[in-house]
């Protein structure tokens, strides 16, 4: 499944560096790991034949971060990846802004984000006056910085129309339905499996996926709610 994975990035990222190169210019895509994703920046790189790119993060003792990138990217397509998750995503979220406004001030040619995890984003709604819609804020600060085109993977924010309408930039939102699909049929071989979604965004997410599609899973009617929590009658069921 994580090869699988790895061949959707490759696809698209390469499709991404194709829109944005000029054919009399050559340039070269070059790939960076924030932090968060380094081990996956290295294995996207070798699926694409290219060496990851280097850079420098760290920590001083009063807690102020340090970046610096060791390459020359004057010119350059750059992918940055970065997954914003976790306990500390504030701090992952600062790192991607301070790597894709060095990259833009040292004359990147193109700067294309991608977050295999995007943090906040459930937040995709005011259920309550005066509450931060922070999806659309984060997208508005990962534009300011430089980003000129964004990936993320199974997040679509139904409430604010799709990650086509909450970024001004060029966004796609992947999908590993299909792969997790596909994994669970050829190794869990399930009889009559059920899927159960956290959220009604995570259930529209799960029917999109063309491996549960299939009738890998099943996504049951729901038969009642109470507090905002769903009930469904299935029991016996592999879930």
């Amino acid at each position: 499944m994580v090869s699988g994975l790895l061949r959707v990035w490759k696809c698209r990222l390469a499709l991404v560096h194709l829109r944005t190169r000029n054919r009399f210019t050559p340039c070269l895509l070059i790939i960076l790991g924030g932090s968060a994703s380094g081990p996956l920046a290295e294995k996207v790189s070798k699926e694409l034949g290219l060496k990851p790119g280097r850079l420098e993060i760290k920590n001083f003792p009063d807690g102020e971060m340090y970046v610096r990138i060791h390459e020359d990217v004057r010119d350059q397509d750059v992918a940055v990846i970065q997954s914003l998750y976790g306990p500390n995503c504030n701090e992952k979220i600062f790192e991607y802004l301070l790597l894709v406004d060095t990259l833009r001030d040292l004359g990147a040619r193109s700067i294309t984000g991608v977050a295999p995890y995007l943090a906040y984003a459930r937040q995709d709604a005011r259920f309550y006056p005066g509450e931060a819609i922070t999806p659309s804020s984060l997208a508005r600060m990962f534009e300011a910085a430089g980003t000129t085109s964004f990936l993320t993977i199974d997040w679509e924010p139904h409430r604010l129309g799709g990650v086509a309408k909450v970024f001004k930039i060029p966004a796609q939102n992947l999908s590993a339905m299909p792969l997790l699909g596909q994994y669970a049929r050829e190794h869990l071989a399930p009889r009559n499996p059920i899927v159960i979604a956290q959220t009604r965004g995570r259930e529209l997410g799960c029917r999109r996926g063309k491996g549960i599609g299939r009738g890998i899973f099943r996504i049951p009617e729901e038969t009642g709610s109470k507090g905002g929590n769903h009930y469904h009658q299935d029991h016996g069921r592999r879930c």
